[in-house]
């Protein structure tokens, strides 16, 4: 398991036994861990926020938003009037407010994670997501005048005064779908029919250029899908929207539970899911960007992490941390290898994969990038001026290689890498951890 979504379960002190059937069964290269589980109700959780540091997890169930403190103990941040429920929670980009609604009376509440103060103001009726612009306003997908006959559904702006002037910027059909902007300004919807669930490749993914949003919102027109300036269709459903650090739009498809993923830019879906088939049926995303590295796969855990909700049926409701699976290599003997027969033990490589293990007298205290390919850095833990190359061999279809090797004699030092080729996409080199190695005399 790894740093973002693991220092998440470390912190709240949580023990989950995962399904022998993965919830979420991410691509390969990535892995997942339960974050936080809820067996309360067939529903339990509704939504969930990830607030200033990435172990700060607040989630809502029925009246109530919680920070959750342990398995067993959380803190009610705030809670709505006895008989409302709460709709939506998400937080700001920075990560510094939680964005929540009641769904009951259509209020939308800003809570302060800093100050921990909380304000409110009225928001659009039957609001099904929203989203932050980037200059602060608030938008949500809503049909407000649903059930009347030949109500429709529009992205709204929240009255920025906080009255009840609310304006819609974007006329759209169909149900309520999820809403995200892009790094760019861009504004994402989801069409889907009206008929739900919806017919397999009847869901459309539609971008309106950040002009036309701004445009709009600076009083002209409001806007349809003919203004959309890029359309991905064929979707089987759409149930939320978030963007990864490299302009990936990731999709949550609850009748099928999957996570699609798109190529960087949006412009196509990849082909295979990037979670699922799994036991879960997959709701919210939220992106959480840790450190320099990537967020793909096989990279190191520091890259950032995908959590994601869901739940099995009438079981459990539960938050999901996914983060790339970086290779391990490690020593039989450990650290220290006494003369005789030991093993150099590599797992979690790409399955079938070329491989080639790296030797050097010094290791680096900071790995480096010592060069990209298809924008995913190889990371060297071995001084990059004097590294020999030895050793080639072939991981099994599971990613695993064993090699042996004999110490006879002599005291020393190495530090070791393994370096494979991914063939999976665009070809990549991937590492493992560096290993420093002491040979006893």
């Amino acid at each position: 398991m790894r740093t973002n979504a693991r220092a998440l379960l470390a912190a709240l002190s949580i023990v989950v036994s995962i399904p022998a059937q993965a919830p979420l069964a991410p691509i390969g290269g990535f892995e997942e861990d339960v974050v936080f589980e809820d067996f309360s109700s067939p529903w339990g959780i509704t939504g969930f926020a990830i607030g200033l540091a990435p172990t700060d997890l607040y989630v809502t169930k029925d009246n109530e938003v919680r920070r959750v403190t342990s398995p067993l103990s959380h803190v009610v941040v705030h809670a709505l009037p006895p008989g409302h429920h709460i709709g939506l929670i998400t937080a700001t980009p920075d990560r510094s407010q939680l964005l929540f609604t009641d769904f009951t009376s259509a209020t939308l509440y800003h809570h302060d994670i800093v100050t921990a103060s909380t304000t409110s103001r009225p928001l659009p009726g039957n609001s099904f997501d929203l989203a932050v612009a980037p200059n602060g306003d608030v938008l949500v997908n809503a049909n407000p005048n649903w059930p009347q006959p030949g109500a429709a559904t529009g992205v709204w702006l929240v009255d920025p005064a906080g009255g009840v002037a609310h304006r819609e910027l974007v006329q759209l059909s169909g149900p309520s779908g999820p809403i995200a902007f892009d790094a760019q300004g861009n504004l994402w919807a989801g069409i889907l029919p009206d008929i739900v669930p919806p017919a397999p490749g009847s869901v459309r993914a539609v971008r309106i250029d950040a002009a036309a949003i701004d445009a709009a919102h600076a009083g002209g027109p409001s806007l349809d899908e003919s203004d959309a300036s890029h359309v991905i269709a064929g979707l089987d459903g759409a149930y939320d929207f978030e963007f990864d650090a490299r302009g990936r739009l990731y999709v949550t498809d609850v009748n099928n539970r999957t996570v699609l993923r798109s190529t960087p830019g949006a412009t196509a879906f990849e082909a295979t899911p990037f979670c699922g088939p799994g036991v879960d049926y997959c709701t919210r995303l939220q992106f959480v960007e840790i450190g320099a590295a990537s967020f793909d796969a096989f990279q190191p855990e520091n890259g950032g992490t995908m959590f994601v909700s869901g739940y099995e049926l009438a079981v459990r409701s539960a938050v999901h941390g996914v983060t790339a699976a970086r290779p391990a290599l490690a020593c039989s003997t450990g650290a220290t290898i006494p003369i005789g027969a030991f093993s150099l033990d590599a797992e979690g490589l790409p399955a079938s994969s070329s491989a080639v293990l790296c030797v050097g007298l010094a290791g680096l205290t900071t790995e480096t990038v010592v060069l990209t390919l298809d924008q995913r850095p190889l990371w060297f833990g071995i001084d990059p001026t004097m590294p020999v190359f030895t050793a080639p061999f072939t991981a099994d279809a599971s990613g695993t290689a064993s090699l042996p090797f004999s110490h006879a004699s002599g005291a020393f030092a190495l530090t070791v890498q393994a370096i494979a080729f991914d063939a999976t996409g665009v070809p990549a080199l991937v590492s493992s951890n560096s290993q420093h190695l002491t040979f006893l005399p």
